[in-house]
């Protein structure tokens, strides 16, 4: 019985080697991927804002080496219906403006399980459970992260909904949806709450993993596509020398002019659709 055992454990160790080294060789595949060789004069300021769609863009297989997308014309068309139901410029243009004007808001049920969790006290709701298991997942499972590195910092939706805006703001521009004016001055908004929040980009995408896996929350019997949303992550920090150290760094913070409401010209009548 013990020599089964002992074959048993053995066989478990080599398959978590395994996995292990495919999952490091797809990480630096992809680090490989997105290092920053750009297609168009960008400056550091721009390239911070295209890097704001962060791990989404990571996850879709996109770049950050220009303002726009780095997809085919049917798969920005596929992505924006996906997760936006976006097919026209008025319901591009009006999300965007949403965002912009509401950014880190966030729900009741979420704000209650992140101060519950800062405070160190249990609540019996679904948005808790939730915290809970992303967090877990990350630490023990992915291994992303250690517990001691999850902060209060981490605990508020600013970066996942950033990183949404920011990448439907580069796929509208793909998509014809925003001028290139319209498509900087959003990304200059944004990249003004991502600094008044965080203080680099290991924050800035473990917030948006935390608040992702809050409002998803993850199916322990299909772990398959958390494990690469967690990828993303490493992803991310493993492109530091060939794409993020060529952004403006985070802590650079700059007033934007633009005012805070109707940043796009009257031309888009919202009010028509």
């Amino acid at each position: 019985m013990n020599f089964w055992i002992s074959l048993f454990t053995l066989w478990l160790l080599c398959a978590l080697l395994l996995l292990n080294a495919r999952w490091s060789k797809s990480v630096a595949r992809r680090a490989r991927q997105i290092a920053f060789q750009p297609t168009e004069p960008t400056t550091s300021n721009e390239l911070f804002g295209y890097l704001l769609s962060a791990n989404f863009a990571v996850l879709e297989e996109d770049d950050f080496n220009q303002l726009g997308s780095s997809l085919g014309e049917e798969r920005v068309s596929a992505v924006l219906m996906q997760h936006w139901r976006v097919q026209s410029k008025y319901e591009c243009v009006w999300l965007v403006e949403r965002w912009l004007q509401s950014v880190g808001n966030g729900f009741p049920a979420e704000k209650a399980a992140y101060a519950a969790w800062r405070s160190g006290h249990v609540v019996d709701s679904d948005a808790y459970a939730a915290l809970h298991e992303i967090c877990r997942f990350l630490v023990e499972d992915a291994r992303v992260v250690g517990a001691k590195q999850i902060r209060s910092v981490h605990l508020n939706p600013v970066a996942w909904e950033i990183q949404q805006a920011a990448y439907l703001v580069r796929l509208g521009y793909s998509a014809g949806y925003l001028s290139r004016e319209d498509a900087q001055a959003a990304l200059r908004r944004l990249q003004e709450a991502a600094r008044a929040h965080y203080a680099s980009w290991e924050d800035f995408s473990l917030s948006g993993l935390i608040v992702l896996g809050v409002r998803s929350p993850i199916d322990p019997f299909d772990l398959r596509d958390w494990r690469k949303i967690a990828r993303s992550h490493e992803v991310l920090l493993r492109a530091q020398p060939t794409t993020l150290a060529h952004a403006a760094q985070w802590r650079v913070f700059i007033p934007v002019s633009t005012p805070s409401n109707h940043w796009i010209e009257p031309r888009a009548q919202l009010a028509e659709i």
